[in-house]
């Protein structure tokens, strides 16, 4: 009964939020409370199957409600400030197209590729240290997970880790 409670409140600030931003499917608050709606919608289909919980206390339905009506509220707040911003021309809005240069993405790309390489190829040397040997990569990164800080302390122990080098470009990578 909870679940449909809850079900109800993220229905209602979904149809609510969607009326008064004008039908902007793409508000914060319309796409938060859509989530939470379908998320309680399979929390309740759980409970057939992986969902132990078959009550939630009323301060976890109040937590949620004043977290989703407090969201509500601070995209209103947020919507008149811009709005009354742009209305004083205090704020000009410039839209300027960028464009980076075709090479820098082709070398982006390559440099991508490169880390990539040398990543696969550290993590089987990694392997290869542990005795483990296969060209498999599914099998071979499930072998590495094992022997990561998370799981073990196997390369910390042997002072076996990725090379420098690799790794910083990984960190480039990512970024």
């Amino acid at each position: 009964m909870t679940y449909i409670i809850l079900l109800a409140i993220f229905i209602i600030v979904l149809i609510t939020s969607f009326i008064y931003f004008k039908k902007d499917i793409l508000s914060p608050t319309v796409l938060s409370s859509a989530v939470y709606a379908f998320s309680t919608f399979l929390a309740l289909l759980g409970l057939v199957s992986w969902n132990n919980s078959n009550n939630l206390s009323f301060k976890i339905i109040m937590i949620f409600l004043c977290a989703i009506v407090s969201f509500f509220c601070g995209e209103i707040v947020a919507r008149k400030l811009y709005k009354t911003k742009n209305n004083n021309k205090e704020v000009q809005s410039i839209k300027k197209e960028i464009k980076i240069n075709k090479y820098i993405y082709i070398l982006t790309i390559i440099f991508i590729i490169i880390t990539m390489l040398c990543l696969v190829l550290e993590i089987k040397r990694i392997c290869n240290f542990y005795g483990f040997d296969s060209n498999s990569l599914p099998k071979m990164l499930s072998f590495y997970r094992t022997k990561i800080g998370l799981f073990s302390t196997d390369l910390a122990k042997d002072n076996v880790d990725i090379n420098f080098i690799v790794k910083q470009m990984k960190k480039t990578c990512d970024v």
